[in-house]
């Protein structure tokens, strides 16, 4: 039995983490900003204040530590770029010190695999060493690639991964992110423009693989960093006609000038240490859009 503490356990990740974990025997304390139902033990402490973090901690070692905290205004620039600062800076720093201190086994960044930005060449995917991008990137992935350096600081002290999420989807995801906002705009009945007749190309991984590969991160020995992807390449206009027979509703999209896109992650490395995503694509969005969730 693994001890975790769990930053954004309430999360599209974190909550199918923390199903998991449990339900395979292992003790689950997370992080939470009020008091949150279920009988999961819960430290309450808001991480856009995080300089008295330690003081609401337990005085334990876990054996590891994850960061999967996001703001629900992750985005809202510059209105909220305080909010990005200590969520995606300031608290995980703070968080991996007190790992540090109190003998933690492992500690668990989530990044994102958007601090790459597209490539320029659609063979060529986004391997670990690949570079960030650097310039333009919006403020919150900047914050994120920011992070994931400071981080790298504490490697002598304690075992650094760094999970780079791809395109993550479920059921139950907020409005903002690719697909839920895809399939928002076919509801509406909305034309669907694809650069190249294509749109951009992705390998995306349902909510359940990316929590069952973070949980094999926790327990693994794996260190560095870790793409975390589907297995299925596709293009925003496949996913588009998945989604509409899905919503059973009929697909409107014009093909525009332009090359597609390119957010192809390489995998080998999360095949090869965590193990290989098992939700396949079709079975996926039906699980997150078909009509039941559609009409949630």
């Amino acid at each position: 039995m693994a001890r975790l503490l769990i930053a954004g356990a309430t999360g599209l990740v974190g909550t199918q983490l923390v199903r998991q974990a449990r339900a395979a025997g292992h003790e689950v304390t997370r992080i939470c900003r009020a008091e949150t139902p279920g009988d999961v033990r819960t430290v309450v402490a808001d991480l856009r204040h995080p300089y008295d973090l330690a003081e609401r901690l337990p005085r334990e070692a876990f054996d590891a530590v994850l960061y999967l905290a996001q703001g629900d205004d992750h985005n809202d620039f510059p209105a909220n770029a305080s909010n990005a600062v200590a969520l995606n800076i300031a608290a995980p720093v703070a968080l991996c010190q007190w790992a540090v201190h109190a003998g933690c086994g492992r500690f668990l960044f989530a990044s994102s695999g958007g601090i790459f930005g597209s490539q320029p060449d659609p063979a060529v995917r986004i391997t670990e060493a690949t570079p960030p991008a650097g310039r333009g990137l919006s403020f919150y992935l900047s914050t994120k690639a920011r992070c994931e350096e400071l981080l790298r600081h504490f490697e002598p002290h304690i075992p650094l991964v760094v999970l780079r999420y791809f395109f993550v989807y479920g059921a139950g995801q907020r409005p903002r992110f690719l697909l839920p906002r895809l399939a928002q705009r076919i509801r509406l009945g909305e034309t669907i423009e694809l650069a190249g007749g294509r749109g951009a190309l992705l390998n995306p991984i349902h909510a359940d693989d990316a929590a069952g590969l973070t949980l094999a991160a926790a327990l693994g020995d794996a260190g560095g960093s870790i793409n975390i992807a589907g297995v299925q390449d596709t293009s925003v206009a496949d996913l588009a006609a998945l989604l509409a027979a899905c919503l059973r509703v009929p697909l409107l999209a014009r093909e525009t000038p332009g090359a597609p896109a390119c957010y192809l992650a390489d995998t080998s490395r999360m095949r090869g240490t965590l193990g290989s995503p098992r939700v396949a694509l079709e079975d996926g969005i039906r699980r997150s859009f078909g009509a039941g969730e559609a009409s949630a």
